[in-house]
């Protein structure tokens, strides 16, 4: 590695390692107000400082899924210990947070959108429903989903997460934090994101009602577009075989940044993908494979034959990064 690349790699570890210590300081009984302020002015610091902030409370949002014997030698450890170790590593960061006070734990168990849905899939996991009037769903990875079938129609809520919808006999209306999408038969996909929601219809047409708006849109086979509760953007052209590739265990990239593809990738498996500076805009494209941990292994193995990328794991799958081998042009 070069030097300029070995040295934002160190800048990088030790944000991180500041990062841990603000998220295990703020679960703390005695946290205060100045603390909370103190790590806010830290995180605006600088974007770097912003994005390991980000990438510490990811992670802390997937600990859910730490595996069993990571995180156990951690809670056999003296509580006493977790805020003065030096987490170098986010693999370090999980195993420090595994041992907070089970309140924290708790906490955040209960502000996981969706966590008592009918049905949830864990990451790298995807579940068929049937519906009572002949409908389906099919929820992708990390997804969480209510269904209240109704005498004349069949209600959905989706919490987080992606599905793909079969409508059958009834008149569907599923629900979600950004809007509502009402059908009368016909095939979608929905996937719910942070900031906005999106739409690709493959059969039929359905409305969309953004949350916050007084207006309803129709979009028809062969479009997507993409709704915030105050906005819709669209519709443009919608391309099913990418829209549906992940039914089938595959992720399709067009001319697609790295990062782009790492954030894709994270859904499916535990822990992070961290994508080095250097890579972040390279554009690959291609089939890859995602539905399972092995499944985006197999990813890392093709990228790095193809790419001037070396993939390293560690803490059994936790910390995925992605290091520039060799010279890159971006």
């Amino acid at each position: 590695m070069s030097a300029p690349f070995a040295e934002s790699a160190g800048v990088e570890a030790r944000l991180i390692d500041e990062a841990a210590d603000w998220l295990v300081r703020l679960a703390e009984a005695d946290a205060s107000e100045a603390d909370r302020q103190a790590c806010l002015q830290w995180s605006q610091r600088s974007a770097a400082h912003a994005r390991a902030w980000q990438r510490a409370q990811r992670l802390l949002h997937k600990l859910g899924a730490v595996p069993v014997e990571l995180a156990m030698p951690a809670l056999d450890r003296p509580q006493r210990n977790s805020r003065g170790r030096a987490l170098a590593t986010l693999g370090k960061l999980a195993l420090g947070l595994a041992a907070l006070p089970m309140g924290w734990q708790l906490w955040r168990v209960r502000e996981q959108a969706g966590w008592f849905a009918d049905y949830r899939t864990q990451v790298g996991q995807s579940q068929r429903v049937a519906l009572a009037d002949g409908g389906q769903l099919l929820l992708n990875t990390d997804s969480a989903i209510d269904v209240r079938p109704a005498s004349d129609h069949c209600a959905l809520q989706l919490h987080c997460g992606e599905v793909l919808v079969e409508a059958g006999r009834q008149p569907l209306r599923l629900q979600t934090r950004h809007g509502r999408i009402d059908a009368r038969g016909g095939r979608f996909v929905l996937r719910v994101l942070e900031a906005h929601a999106r739409l690709d219809v493959l059969d039929g047409a359905v409305r969309v009602t953004p949350a916050a708006l007084g207006q309803t849109q129709t979009v028809h086979a062969g479009q997507r577009v993409h709704f915030s509760a105050a906005q819709l953007a669209g519709p443009h052209a919608s391309d099913a075989v990418a829209a549906t590739a992940w039914t089938h265990g595959m992720l399709l990239a067009d001319k697609m940044t790295l990062a782009e593809l790492a954030s894709e990738l994270e859904r499916y498996r535990r822990g992070l993908i961290h994508c080095d500076a250097a890579l972040a805009g390279l554009r690959v494209s291609g089939a890859f494979p995602v539905g399972s941990e092995a499944a985006t292994e197999r990813t890392f193995a093709m990228l790095s034959s193809i790419y001037p990328l070396e993939v390293r794991v560690a803490m059994q799958g936790l910390w995925v990064s992605w290091r520039p081998r060799g010279g890159v042009q971006t």
